[in-house]
């Protein structure tokens, strides 16, 4: 009786065990798995964190004074994936919003690239991939580093964040890159020559076939996408006497951009402020445009940046952007809501169904713009204090689009003074900035165009930046 037992319990025994074996392999082995994609994918995190005081002496111009705290935080979460050698990936979502906004003003996110700050809903800011085709030759696509370009990298104190110039666009672009280093031909100099192409996407996302009509009234005109081609060149000098410099940076850039028109939409606006008596315009507008193509424009771009000047611990920057810009279309405001409650238009007529030209895009006719940067840094041990000059001149197009800063400078036309001191800790990981940036606005680009706006504008702030 016991040997039958034995021999019945036995196979039950090793069966377990067997059980328990492949269990621990099998446990095994997908800690083997989860290692080896955790060694191809990389995750990292970055946060720019503000807090700082705006006071403004001329609101709208009204001379209404405005003083405010704000707090604002810009989370991204950055994934990298290597395949081999030759071919890597690059990912990252952001979400960027001033503290608690949400308790206020309710925010709906919308994917408009054009506006960072769209709550705590995170969207891509970047998806491309970089293909090695041969030892000088890199293809990459998907949404591209178009975002904070040098010198933005320099108040940080960290290496390059974008790869095209600032003031040229700082806006999550989609499109196609081709680059080509050059052998060293050339003495202590990296010399590369880069295409990228944008193609644009404007059709119905589920049947792309149909196309989009530019508005409701006039379905039989179907909007054009946007395209762009950009042709840039990079020198980086390291010479072995550094006498003069420790390393150059130059840069020069040229872009055509064919502006391809807009899906309707409707939006409050202040389209006539100052007429029939109303100062705060509280109707709801429908925008269209009356053609396929907004405008064409074209956009040159040098950068120059020079470290360690004649020995010396300082670096100096300078950038200068020339754009021209050739409307075709107009734009149109169709009021679709009188908010104004008639009161404001002496209490008889209602302005609901009246349609209003808002003008052209960026300008009313064909004009030029320039947009200049100066700046400089004295290094020390752990810390460096800056100095930046913006100034822009007439209407140049819009292209600070996406600026994690409380105040995007580059839709301003005017003068900017700023003055900071970044502190780095822990490995430069982290970095810490105080600032204070005086604005002198002219005009402000608002939905198409500029606007005038006269005021005086004063930030002083706090940023932490850090890196994991």
């Amino acid at each position: 009786m016991k040997k039958i037992l034995l021999v019945t319990i036995l196979p039950l025994i090793a069966m377990g065990s067997i059980k328990e074996d492949v269990a621990s392999i099998d446990e095994r082995l997908t800690d083997i798995e989860i290692s080896n994609t955790q060694q191809r994918i990389n995750v990292g995190m970055e946060m720019h964190m503000f807090a700082g005081h705006i006071s403004n002496t001329n609101v709208e111009n009204t001379g209404v004074n405005y003083n405010q705290r704000h707090f604002k935080n810009n989370f991204r979460l950055k994934f990298s994936g290597v395949l081999n050698q030759n071919f890597q990936a690059y990912a990252s979502l952001q979400a960027s919003y001033l503290f608690n906004s949400q308790v206020q003003t309710r925010i709906d996110s919308d994917d408009d690239m054009a506006n960072p700050t769209q709550g705590s809903r995170p969207y891509v800011r970047t998806a491309y991939f970089d293909w090695r085709l041969n030892k000088y030759t890199v293809l990459s696509a998907g949404r591209l580093p178009t975002t904070f370009g040098p010198p933005e990298h320099l108040k940080h104190g960290r290496g390059r964040l974008g790869t095209y110039p600032l003031v040229s666009f700082n806006l999550p672009l989609d499109g196609l890159s081709l680059t080509f280093t050059t052998p060293k031909f050339i003495p202590s100099t990296d010399l590369s020559f880069r295409t990228i192409y944008v193609p644009g996407g404007m059709s119905d996302q589920q049947q792309p076939h149909k196309g989009e009509p530019l508005s409701a009234s006039n379905p039989a005109k179907l909007a054009e996408s946007h395209e762009g081609i950009t042709q840039m060149v990079e020198a980086v000098v390291r010479p072995k006497n550094k006498k003069i410099f420790d390393s150059l940076t130059f840069i020069g850039q040229y872009s055509f951009l064919r502006f391809g028109s807009f899906k309707e939409f409707t939006a409050p606006a202040q389209i006539v402020k100052g007429q029939y008596g109303i100062t705060d315009d509280k109707n709801i507008y429908r925008f269209s445009a009356d053609g396929p193509k907004l405008a064409d424009i074209q956009i040159a771009t040098l950068y120059l940046e020079a470290q360690k000047i004649l020995g010396t611990k300082i670096d100096a920057y300078f950038s200068h952007m020339r754009s021209w810009n050739r409307p075709v279309a107009k734009i149109n405001a169709l009021v679709i809501n009188d908010g104004n409650d008639a009161a404001g238009t002496g209490g008889t007529d209602s302005l609901e169904g009246q349609s209003f030209e808002v003008g052209q895009f960026v300008s009313e006719g064909d004009s030029q713009g320039t947009r200049t940067l100066y700046g400089t840094r004295y290094n020390f041990k752990n810390s460096f204090i800056g100095a930046e000059f913006w100034k822009t001149g007439s209407t140049p197009i819009p292209n600070d689009l996406y600026s994690d800063d409380f105040i995007p400078l580059g839709l301003l036309a005017g003068e900017v003074t700023h003055v900071y001191y970044t502190h780095m800790f822990y490995n430069n990981d982290l970095s810490v900035r105080v600032g204070v940036q005086k604005i002198h606005e002219d005009k402000y680009f608002q939905q198409f165009n500029y606007a005038e706006s006269k005021q005086d504008i004063r930030t002083i702030y706090t940023a932490l930046f850090v890196t994991y």
